[in-house]
């Protein structure tokens, strides 16, 4: 991602007014499940230089509704609140998917939305479960591989050890154990996305320059 537009997006932020602030901040981090294509976005709602739990308690459903966004926070503290966002119909379509389904059973998950969401906030209360993954649109398998390396340890795709144990592949928005090709391909247009979100507010021309670049490291 373009480093020059990052900073000078950073720098207008810290001049808003706490309402817009956080606004630009759950926008930023949102922006690949506010164009729909990732089903939810797990964000850290926490102290920094602004009270923005508190800002969040005061604003959250009217930021919501103005990104379009459905909300469920799993877990809170008084200095952190974990929140996950999602369209209701991007994500239930992406969890209806059979391996999905299959994957999401074995852990004690049904097939109705609202309850996988409330079964998925409970677990939070002892520690994050790690097929969390699943509801942000990271591939099963590499979402099973996550897990298995809990018990082998992980591995570089450097690492010469055991060749039972999954080797991380690749390292972006998740660790990808298969196929880095298509990981890059995702993490790309996800990328894209948080441009678009600062060309909107810093250079409505970069919308077209990321439109056209076969690359973002091309901006």
């Amino acid at each position: 991602m373009n480093k020059k537009f990052l900073r000078n997006y950073i720098e207008y932020c810290k001049n808003l007014d706490d309402y817009n602030y956080l606004l630009q901040r759950i926008a930023f981090q949102t922006a690949p499940t506010v164009l729909g294509i990732k089903p939810a976005c797990l964000v850290s709602i926490g102290n920094s230089t602004r009270n923005l739990p508190n800002i969040w308690d005061i604003w959250k459903t009217d930021i919501c509704g103005r990104l379009k966004l459905d909300f469920l926070e799993m877990k809170r503290s008084p200095r952190r609140i974990l929140v996950l966002f999602y369209r209701e119909d991007v994500l239930a379509q992406h969890l209806a998917l059979m391996e999905n389904k299959k994957f999401l059973w074995k852990l004690g998950y049904g097939d109705d939305l609202k309850n996988m969401l409330y079964l998925l906030k409970a677990k939070f209360k002892s520690g994050c479960p790690h097929e969390v993954g699943i509801f942000l649109g990271f591939p099963w398998q590499d979402v099973k591989a996550f897990m298995e390396c809990r018990e082998k340890g992980f591995q570089s795709q450097l690492s010469p050890q055991d060749e039972q144990s999954p080797k991380v592949l690749l390292c972006g928005y998740w660790k990808v154990f298969h196929n880095p090709d298509l990981a890059l391909k995702i993490f790309h247009h996800y990328d894209v996305a948080r441009l678009m979100v600062i060309g909107a507010i810093l250079d409505p021309d970069l919308v077209l320059k990321v439109l056209a670049c076969p690359s973002v490291a091309e901006l």
